[in-house]
């Protein structure tokens, strides 16, 4: 899949000096990750178009082409004239790019869009890439994920025994990107519950709770100096990139916390493909708008 993704055409089109990311879900973190690759990214998860922002690219973000909130954003996105990119397996978002003549990246439809990621990702920063001549080597993502394979394995079993019958909470700074997915992994492969925190944030507040005892289990993606003040207070598990560029870092991580999430399913007997509760909301949300 990582191959066909750095395949997936792209529009022959150049974003504004900023460009602002929407999206949720598995269809949001690519937004951050992006972000976290240094290019001028800001994500934005509200279903209302910030005005403020109307001299940024749009960047539309859904895989299904039926995520509500991403439809609203961007029809506030054509009342004010925005530039706008959309990124779609199909849906409502393709339906109007064709419509309104927006450009459009689409992508293999019939995945669940956690598992589609390398769709969303690889394709804008490719495009990001060439729009603000950042010199990222794309295929960095796929060879720090393969590299990585075997040590991944063994160590995703190794945590995976660790979080059960705990809740886990995740924290980062370099790779927050990579704790928000770890968390939205284990809450959907799982269908168990995990949050996640921003360092050095955390250290002004949520650090207290640990006080009492609480049955949490903290997990650090180790990247930047403060993180050494949480490995200090918390005692979590440690996850700690390979060495090679910050893509392959990136590749590397989003690896091994997908298999982490799912191990913890094959523990719990737990179907990563099935949603329960997820599709009720989409519906409960869609029914907002309508």
């Amino acid at each position: 899949m990582l191959r066909k993704a750095e395949e997936v055409q792209i529009p022959s089109v150049r974003a504004k000096p900023l460009t602002l990311y929407v999206g949720l879900g598995g269809s949001g973190i690519a937004g951050d990750m992006l972000a976290g690759l240094g290019l001028p990214v800001v994500v934005w998860r509200q279903p209302n178009y910030p005005t403020w922002l109307k001299e940024a690219t749009l960047v539309a973000v859904s895989y299904s082409g039926e995520t509500s909130e991403t439809l609203q954003v961007v029809s506030g996105a054509l009342e004010a004239g925005a530039q706008i990119i959309a990124l779609t397996s199909g849906g409502r978002v393709e339906k109007l790019s064709k419509e309104r003549n927006i450009p459009l990246i689409k992508v293999p439809s019939g995945l669940p869009p956690r598992l589609a990621f390398p769709y969303l990702l690889i394709p804008l920063l490719r495009l990001l890439n060439e729009s603000y001549s950042a010199g990222i080597r794309v295929e960095d993502f796929r060879e720090g994920a393969e590299r990585t394979k075997e040590e991944n394995f063994r160590r995703a079993k190794e945590v995976a025994t660790s979080i059960y019958g705990k809740i886990p909470v995740i924290y980062g700074s370099k790779f927050l990107a990579i704790a928000k997915r770890m968390k939205q992994q284990i809450n959907e492969n799982a269908k168990y519950p995990a949050f996640y925190g921003e360092v050095p944030e955390i250290h002004h507040n949520e650090v207290e709770g640990y006080a009492r005892a609480f049955p949490l289990q903290p997990v650090l993606i180790k990247g930047g100096t403060a993180d050494e003040v949480t490995a200090k207070l918390l005692n979590p598990i440690v996850l700690e990139p390979p060495t090679g560029t910050l893509l392959q870092q990136f590749g590397a991580l989003t690896h091994l916390v997908d298999l982490i999430s799912l191990y913890l399913a094959e523990i719990l007997k737990e179907d990563p493909y099935t949603l329960w509760v997820i599709p009720k909301a989409r519906e409960l949300t869609a029914s907002l708008f309508r």
